[in-house]
């Protein structure tokens, strides 16, 4: 999460972006509309995560945490998880 946001602040990207990046493994992040985008990232983040590999509880309860918060049902996710596998593959191709 460091080397992220340092990253960020060198690649001069927009603070709000950097305290995303810099606060998405938070341990507990506030269930309120101002915090919507962080809890995406956190869900996003997770969800491609556990296709990597193998996750330590804290990291499924972050999870789960912004699923949650975001209102997100079952069937909601598992959309959210298709797309997010169709995207990767998309990028694949376009990289290699």
């Amino acid at each position: 999460v460091e080397l992220g946001a340092e990253a960020h602040e060198r690649w001069g990207l927009p603070q709000y972006l950097t305290a995303l990046c810099a606060s998405h493994h938070d341990a507990n992040v506030p269930n309120h509309s101002s915090q919507a985008e962080l809890h995406l990232v956190r869900v996003v983040s997770g969800l491609l995560a556990m296709r990597a590999r193998p996750q330590p509880l804290e990291r499924i309860s972050e999870l789960m945490q912004s699923i949650q918060a975001l209102g997100l049902t079952p069937v909601q996710t598992r959309a959210l998880d298709g797309e997010l596998r169709r995207s990767v593959q998309r990028m694949r191709a376009t990289l290699s």
